[in-house]
């Protein structure tokens, strides 16, 4: 366990209680939580496209930080409906397709990914990550980069991605299914007796088995036993299981049966909870399961999820720990999404409903935004109170409401006035106009209505309504996934020093590690943060690119805003100014002097805004280039 302060964006995943309220799991409950949950991963992708590395332990060879989560973030979403045409997969497909992944993890979810997006154009990109994926077997599995030590966990991710390679039509040594089965089968415990089995005598006993996460680790736990259960499941899509492999299988359902539950990862680390939980679908899905032990498990783990979702729309564990990892609230909103969407069996059954509405008591004005590429605004109706004060829409009614003038603005700007006959009393006229917004981000819309009710001239405006501009698809966005490979800094020796480390979970080096999603953040107390860069041989650069910390609309949330920063080139005494661009979602360019020379650099943050009575509002820097 990591200790001293938190990060401020850390707060956000350690303070947002789960949605208490929401346990009911009718499908419209499922559909609504789902929602939610596709807005936060939406909200959580990097300016660079990928997702979810901030969290996650640094420099250490077994650790994916490019492909892994930002992999698992795509097969989510197009499981959940979005389209390839959506701007937020054409960023991660820009940034995934920048790379070449070497790790067990970042190739199975690739290829789960690539094989959900069903465009043959990547059919020879799926061979390549199939080879590679072949390549990384062992003698008892397959395990992270240059530790030698196979685990079940990535042996499951293998299988996962050899599923999505056969399911898209590549060809897959037939003898894999058997390899996975007898590597499998290693990482199963002894059988035990228990007693009382559904539809048991409670004296009679049966045997099971569980699955562990290396042999002899810790025992077996609920996590590596859907785990296991999942790699029989998928070698019984392929090819017959032999005896052995059924009586692995019995025993294990029999582990899973004394021990269901859906609430924590029954013998195993709380962390992993969610994990387990999608781990739980998969089982169900592979082995044609619609009750455990008697309990009908997407129901009661469709309530626990719901019950589990944070105000924010995603989920995460407590705490904050580098191993097990955690909060990880993108992997587990991801789980979780997996498990409520049944995605293992299913495709992508069309886009999720984006409808935007503002339709409450304390909105004059009832709207409603169908936020396409090109967005149509229309007004859906007036509040009760408008209704009874004016007649609103009974035409009789001597004070019924005659609409004169329709405005709409976009983040307090009027945008497009409706056409309007003002000669008509208002009879649910719906006053609709399209707007196509120039750039993406949310966007705030309200609605303005000019009226007249019985010689009374009246103003009515809606609340305002939170829109985000999913399909407004800006160059930058298609840009930034490739910028790595220009920085000139990643090729050279560098030495790098700073004025302090808000912990281990943002070390100085990952300004530095080509990522945007990882971050240098300074501990709260420094009050003047400085960094400076000094190179063993010099490089020759036109330009240097800073990116803030906060690279995506989650973590931005409670980080304090840098506006302005003091730059030394080669220890010059005079300092030059580089205001930040003040869109957040942005690098800031500056232009050097000429085409200069650079031995050494210092970064002084001058200017930081904090927002009154804000968390302290931690300041830092995702990555700094030099090209």
């Amino acid at each position: 366990m990591v200790r001293g302060p938190l990060p401020a964006f850390l707060l956000l995943f350690l303070v947002c209680p789960p949605s208490a309220a929401r346990q009911d799991a009718s499908p419209a409950a499922v559909n609504a939580a789902i929602e939610r949950g596709i807005d936060f991963l939406v909200q959580s992708q990097n300016r660079d496209g990928s997702w979810g590395v901030d969290l996650y332990e640094r420099g250490t060879a077994w650790h994916d930080l490019r492909d892994g989560a930002s992999s698992l973030a795509v097969y989510t979403l197009v499981k959940c409906g979005l389209t390839a045409e959506h701007p937020t997969l054409q960023r991660a497909l820009a940034f995934l397709l920048a790379g070449e992944p070497d790790h067990t993890y970042a190739l199975g979810m690739q290829l789960s990914a690539l094989h959900a997006l069903g465009d043959g154009k990547h059919e020879k990109r799926m061979r390549a990550l199939l080879q590679r994926l072949i390549g990384l077997r062992q003698g008892a599995g397959w395990d992270y980069p240059g530790i030698g030590r196979p685990d079940l966990s990535n042996t499951q991710i293998a299988a996962v991605g050899f599923r999505a390679a056969k399911q898209a039509g590549l060809d897959v040594p037939k003898g894999i299914w058997d390899d996975l089965i007898e590597k499998a089968l290693r990482y199963q415990a002894a059988p035990e007796d228990y007693p009382g089995a559904t539809g048991a005598s409670p004296k009679e006993k049966r045997s099971m088995a569980g699955f562990f996460y290396e042999p002899a680790l810790n025992g077996p736990k609920a996590s590596m036993t859907t785990a296991g259960l999942t790699i029989l499941g998928i070698a019984a899509e392929n090819q017959r299981l032999p005896p052995r492999a059924e009586e692995a299988r019995a025993l294990a359902l029999n582990w899973l049966e004394a021990h269901f539950s859906v609430a924590g990862n029954p013998r195993g680390e709380e962390q992993w909870h969610f994990y387990y939980l999608y781990g739980l679908e998969r089982v169900g899905a592979l082995h044609g399961l619609t009750t455990i032990a008697g309990h009908d498990w997407y129901q009661e783990g469709a309530q626990q999820l719901l019950k589990e979702q944070r105000s924010e729309g995603g989920w995460w564990s407590e705490g904050r720990s580098l191993w097990p990892p955690a909060p990880m609230p993108v992997a587990n909103t991801c789980f979780a999404l997996l498990f409520l969407r049944k995605a293992t069996l299913s495709g992508a059954e069309g886009a999720p409903e984006r409808l935007r509405r503002v339709e409450d008591p304390d909105s004059e004005v009832w709207v409603r935004v169908d936020p396409k590429k090109t967005w149509t605004l229309w007004v859906s109706g007036f509040s009760p109170a408008v209704l009874a004060r004016f007649g609103a829409g009974d035409v009789k009614k001597a004070a019924a409401l005659t609409v004169e003038r329709v405005q709409w603005l976009l983040d307090g700007e009027a945008i497009a006035e409706a056409p309007v006959d003002g000669t008509r009393p208002w009879n649910e006229q719906r006053y609709a106009v399209q707007h196509a917004p120039a750039r993406a981000g949310v966007h705030e819309v309200q609605c303005r209505v000019f009226a007249r009710a019985g010689g009374e001239a009246i103003e009515l405006v809606s609340e305002p309504l939170a829109v985000e501009g999913e399909l407004a698809l800006e160059p930058w966005m298609l840009e930034y996934p490739a910028d790595a490979a220009k920085n000139l800094l990643r090729a050279g020796d560098v030495t790098l020093t700073v004025s302090s480390e808000e912990s281990a979970f943002h070390p100085k080096g990952d300004v530095l590690d080509g990522l945007q999603g990882s971050s240098w953040l300074a501990q709260a107390e420094d009050e003047r943060p400085w960094l400076r860069l000094e190179l063993e041989k010099p490089l020759r650069a036109k330009e240097l690119v800073l990116g803030p910390a906060g690279a995506n609309a989650v973590s931005s949330r409670t980080l304090a805003v840098l506006e302005a920063v003091e730059l030394r080139l080669n220890g010059d005494k005079d300092a030059l100014t580089i205001r930040m661009d003040p869109d957040a979602r942005k690098k800031t360019r500056f232009a050097l002097p000429r085409s200069t020379l650079v031995r050494s650099l210092e970064l002084v943050f001058t200017e930081v805004k904090r927002e009154p009575g804000a968390p302290p509002g931690w300041i830092g820097l995702a990555e700094i280039e030099l090209r």
